[in-house]
């Protein structure tokens, strides 16, 4: 609990104390941390300016012709893509009373960090979200069959297991590659999660309790079973948006490997800072206001395009799979 005679920013509360709340932070918000985990991570220098680059690369076609004795054949080359990440950075912080630090039966602070922390973790997902469907539009598929566009999509047209194939047909159809696992991941929403889960046709979903133990790393946040080659995994950050007719179209994302690019400074990229009451000089003239807060600095950016030139193409790295939802 914060006290008016405490310190609290990150300079001079008890470094015991901001440690143990800094670590609260992270704690609950890796948690949630359900679209970030699965990118390409990156530290950005200090001092380098504010901009990164990812170098991505096309495949060089394939030559089946026969080198002839003693003749030198033809260069290939290869197509090069460059991808600017920008450092942003991103923040919030809640003002808290003297007289409820003084009545409060609850651990304000802790209470505070766990909220902020959530809110952290969800706005962090969402940028990295709203990147990702900006970014990956060369291959929208929906669900069932006949529908080409979001306002066809009717509250009929729920997801189901099968829906994954096709977007993973076209990931190994482009040779992208999976993640290290073997598998693509499938970020689904809940509501999404609970229609594939309820679909029991042969060789659909499969539960993660019933392979869990055979795996050789802990499960991804967030997952609940896989399907047709790819992890299914939840969370609520996967958007939705009306149609014409009324119903939420979601806008769920298939990613094979390093689909995204997300920079920071430090891995730990969520900074917790704390201000006691009467530390904010002339602003709180009678030391009523302590805060507390969080600060984010992070860049984002989709790498998974497909381009092509006159040898070879690369793939796209991340199909978007529309469609209704159940209750939704």
């Amino acid at each position: 609990m914060i006290s008016a005679g405490f310190a609290q920013n990150t300079t001079n509360m008890s470094d015991n104390l901001h440690s143990y709340y800094f670590k609260l932070l992270l704690e609950q918000a890796k948690k949630k941390l359900v679209i970030v985990q699965l990118g390409k991570k990156m530290l950005h220098p200090r001092r380098t300016g504010k901009d990164s680059y990812v170098l991505r690369y096309g495949h060089i076609a394939e030559d089946l012709s026969t080198l002839s004795e003693g003749v030198t054949p033809t260069a290939s080359s290869l197509a090069t893509n460059k991808y600017t990440i920008s450092m942003n950075q991103y923040g919030k912080y809640i003002p808290i009373t003297d007289l409820l630090i003084s009545t409060a039966i609850d651990p304000v602070l802790e209470d505070h960090v766990k909220e902020l922390s959530y809110d952290a973790a969800k706005s962090a997902d969402s940028v990295v979200r709203n990147v990702c469907i900006a970014g990956a539009t060369s291959n929208i598929q929906y669900v069932g069959s006949g529908i080409a566009a979001d306002n066809t999509v009717t509250a009929n047209d729920v997801f189901i297991a099968q829906d994954s194939i096709k977007a993973v047909r076209v990931l190994k159809g482009q040779d992208a590659p999976m993640m290290d696992d073997g598998y693509y991941s499938w970020v689904v929403h809940p509501l999404i999660s609970m229609d594939i889960q309820s679909d029991t046709s042969a060789g659909g979903f499969i539960e993660l309790n019933k392979y869990v133990a055979g795996l050789a790393d802990k499960p991804l946040k967030g997952e609940v079973g896989k399907v047709y080659g790819a992890r299914v995994v939840e969370s609520s950050n996967i958007s939705s948006v009306a149609n014409t007719g009324v119903i939420n179209v979601y806008r769920s994302l298939m990613f094979a490997k390093n689909a995204f690019a997300f920079t920071s400074f430090d891995s730990d990229f969520i900074e917790l800072i704390t201000k006691q009451v009467g530390s904010g000089g002339s602003s709180d003239p009678l030391n009523q206001i302590a805060t507390v807060g969080y600060k984010m600095q992070f860049g984002s950016s989709y790498i998974g395009g497909s381009f092509s030139d006159h040898e070879g193409a690369s793939a796209d790295l991340c199909i978007q799979i529309r469609g209704a939802a159940t209750g939704g």
